[in-house]
């Protein structure tokens, strides 16, 4: 089984400066405060260097009135691209998925 390579999602960090900050003119400092995180957090967020853990995905749900799995996902989306970029050709040639039975 091979595996693809769709083009890489976004960071999640960059969706939420990009598709929910800039639109509303909200600056990342209010959100920080809103979502009672560091000021510092949501700047590492923001530029990539952090990703959503549960608990942002839960703060970042109530506060934009969506379901936290929403961020989850975005996050897991990015985490298995960017392991596919930098790790698939070597995990693909270690695992070895079992034989099909051919009599079966």
């Amino acid at each position: 089984m091979s595996i693809r390579h769709p083009s890489p999602p976004s960071h999640p960090g960059d969706i939420l400066r990009d598709r929910y900050l800039q639109p509303r003119g909200l600056p990342p400092r209010a959100l920080a405060r809103a979502l009672h995180i560091s000021s510092s957090r949501m700047h590492r967020l923001i530029h990539g260097e952090l990703g959503i853990t549960a608990d942002l995905a839960v703060r970042l749900g109530l506060y934009f009135n969506e379901h936290p799995m929403v961020w989850m996902i975005r996050q897991a989306k990015y985490d298995v691209a960017e392991l596919l970029h930098r790790d698939g050709k070597r995990l693909a040639g270690m695992v070895q998925p079992p034989q099909s039975d051919e009599e079966g």
